[in-house]
């Protein structure tokens, strides 16, 4: 019978501990409603993100900024939609933005992040996420990317998207890094009559 050496064992322990039945539950959730459950093509898709603490204890800050910080999941009639992969071009720094929107949530608050479903010429409605690169403060090029979700034509449409703020803390403690995954939002688009 083979040994397993005592620094190995001490880091199987943690990580154990770290992911086992013990850890503690998520105090964060992250729900997407729509303003209705069918819309026609070419109607304004109306999406709200919210983050809720659901603690009845401790407090959280998270970070009320979109960009950067929320990655979208798109599914028409059962099959993912591919991205469309694109480089983001910014007015302003999107992590100082959202180091900006860190907000603080008490037991039991909500807040709404910024959601846009834009109106596109060629593809009908679409929906952008962005993947921030990491910041280097000597580099005067960053390679921000974009990726644009097409909702076109019609169909069975689900969204799903995940937050994850990857931001510096500034001067809170309590900053919540963990990855939440939202509710899976369905919503059809239909012809117009």
């Amino acid at each position: 019978m083979k040994r397993i050496s005592r620094g190995y064992a001490a880091a199987l322990l943690l990580l154990l501990g770290a992911f086992g039945a013990n850890a503690a539950p998520p105090i964060v959730t992250l729900t997407l409603s729509a303003s209705q459950p069918q819309y026609t093509v070419g109607e304004q898709i109306e999406i709200t993100v919210e983050l809720s603490n659901i603690s009845a204890t401790e407090s959280v800050t998270v970070s009320a900024y979109d960009t950067g910080n929320l990655r979208v999941r798109v599914k028409k009639n059962g099959k993912r939609v591919r991205p469309i992969a694109g480089f983001a071009l910014h007015d302003e720094d999107p992590r100082e933005l959202a180091l900006a929107a860190l907000t603080t949530l008490a037991p039991g608050e909500s807040v709404t992040l910024p959601f846009d479903v834009a109106l596109d010429s060629e593809f009908g409605s679409i929906i952008v996420d962005q993947r921030l690169a990491k910041f280097k403060p000597k580099s005067k090029k960053v390679n921000d990317r974009s990726r644009t979700h097409p909702l076109e034509g019609t169909g069975q449409f689900e969204l799903q998207l995940t937050y994850k703020y990857r931001g510096a803390d500034g001067v809170f403690s309590d900053v919540l890094h963990r990855r939440l995954k939202s509710n899976t939002l369905s919503f059809s688009i239909v012809a117009a009559p």
